[in-house]
């Protein structure tokens, strides 16, 4: 029941000081101490246990699909507005990199445009060609599996 106010427009208000991050996973961290038969665990092994995700890996999940919908036309916004796509040929991922912009303000190195872009450079070519957005998640899901549990960015 929380999850969805804890998550509704992320990419847009989501948020960017470590404090603010840790709030959220806090309000996450408590719910899963409400289900008894892992009120024991520590909080991790909690989110294994229950299968589900930390608000850290949604977050940045939410991200890099908001740039795929962006980028495929699925979005009614324009991503040229907003992203940049790297003009080099020299991709070594994939072909849909996009360029890291210049910032000089925290503001702006925290906005939903400067922080996707590492995320969304660093996908293979597999996962940023998917044909569907479910196929997209999937496959995404699958690549990062390694970080579903993690707490914060490493």
């Amino acid at each position: 029941m929380v999850r969805p106010h804890l998550e509704y427009a992320n990419s847009v208000w989501g948020p960017t000081s470590r404090g603010d991050q840790d709030a959220v996973e806090r309000v996450q961290r408590r719910a899963t101490r409400f289900v008894h038969s892992v009120r024991h665990l520590e909080y991790q092994d909690r989110l294994r246990e229950l299968k589900l995700p930390s608000m850290y890996y949604r977050r940045l999940r939410g991200d890099v699909i908001t740039v795929y919908l962006m980028l495929t036309g699925r979005l009614k916004v324009t991503a040229g507005d907003l992203l940049e796509r790297e003009p080099s040929q020299r991709t070594r991922n994939h072909g849909l990199k996009l360029r890291q912009p210049r910032v000089n303000t925290q503001l702006r190195q925290v906005s939903f445009c400067s922080r996707v872009i590492s995320a969304w450079n660093g996908l293979p070519a597999d996962v940023v060609s998917a044909p569907s957005v479910n196929a997209f998640k999937n496959r995404l899901d699958k690549f990062w599996t390694h970080r579903v549990y993690e707490l914060r960015c490493p």
